[in-house]
Parts: C-alpha cells; structure tokens; sequence
C-alpha cells in the first residue's frame, strides 16, 4: 500500500499543479466607460503606407472575447475614440505603439494607462513594419488595440501580449482573453 501511495501522491501533485491556470498577463489599470461602442478611425496615411487591411482585422480582432467590448470603424475623425496614424515614428525597432488620453472637466487632454480613457492613439512605424506580412502587421495592431483596452504585456511568450510579436504568438490566446475579460467582464 505504501509503494503505490509513493506512486500515486506524485503524480496526483503533479497533475493538480500543471492542470492550474496562472494568468501572466498585466493591466495598466484604467478602461473605457463605454467600451461596447469604440469606434477607430484610419488617418490617410494609413492607406498610403498600405496598411488599410491589416488595421482593420486588428482592431476587430478583440470583438467576442467579451460581451461588452465591441470595435467598429469609422469614417469621421471627430467621432472615433481610437485614431491610427502611419509614417516613422523614429523608434528603431518598433512595430507601433499606442497612449491612451484622459480629458478633464475643461476638456484637456492628458496621456495616461491608469484613467478613464477618452481617447487612444496607435502609430505604425513605416521603416520597420513594412519588412513584415499582413498577418504580422494585423497581430502588431491586435496587440496595439490590447494596450487601447487596457491590458500591458503578458509574460506568457505566446500570448499577443507578449512585450514583442514573432511567429510564435500572432493570435490570441487563452491569457490574452482573460486579461480582457478582467478588465470588462464575460
């Protein structure tokens, strides 16, 4: 009865403790009030650059994941809470990146992840994005969309919301999703 208890206790504490899931993803800690209604806008630069597409499935690509967070475009700049921009950016080796905005009773404007968000902007940077295919472009703006919700870098290396993007993690996964349900709910 001992040998198999020796045996069996093991494995037992071995299954329980890799059958649980620990989330490895961060928050900044602020949100939209709104978030089932953001609309992006494309700058025409968007276009030129020839990054229309890509943006496009990117930011749509956190639709589902949460009953309460839905992205559409826009045509008209004064009405989209988040505003995409192409061109160089003057950062070496960056993809794109994204800020967030808050605005005060007078109606300032002020950067900053841990607020009510406003507002959001996404760069792409034209001298290092356009080495890479659609697919990579449209995961880079997915990620970029996920620190305009709200979610900073995950440490699981095949999350989208890893610190970089490769071939490895150009799609959603699980951490991904529990990171924007953690922030708006199912």
């Amino acid at each position: 009865m001992k040998k198999i208890a020796r045996v069996v206790v093991p494995m037992l504490l071995v299954f329980l403790i890799s059958s649980s899931i620990t989330y490895a993803y961060g928050l900044y800690g602020g949100s939209w009030s709104n978030p089932g209604s953001l609309k992006y806008w494309k700058d025409q630069s968007v276009t030129s650059y020839g990054y229309s597409s890509s943006t496009d499935n990117g930011l749509t690509n956190w639709n589902g994941v949460s009953s309460k967070v839905s992205i559409s475009s826009t045509s008209t700049e004064s009405s989209a809470e988040i505003k995409i921009y192409a061109g160089d950016i003057n950062k070496d080796g960056v993809y794109a990146d994204a800020l967030n905005y808050s605005r005060n009773w007078l109606g300032q404007v002020t950067a900053c992840w841990d607020c009510n968000y406003a507002a959001s902007r996404i760069r792409i940077n034209d001298p290092v994005s356009k080495k890479y295919n659609n697919q990579r472009i449209s995961a880079v703006m997915a990620h970029e969309v996920g620190h305009s919700l709200g979610i900073n870098h995950s440490a699981v290396t095949n999350a989208l919301m890893y610190e970089s993007i490769g071939s490895s993690n150009e799609a959603r996964i699980w951490d991904d999703n529990a990171a924007i349900k953690a922030i708006y709910g199912n």
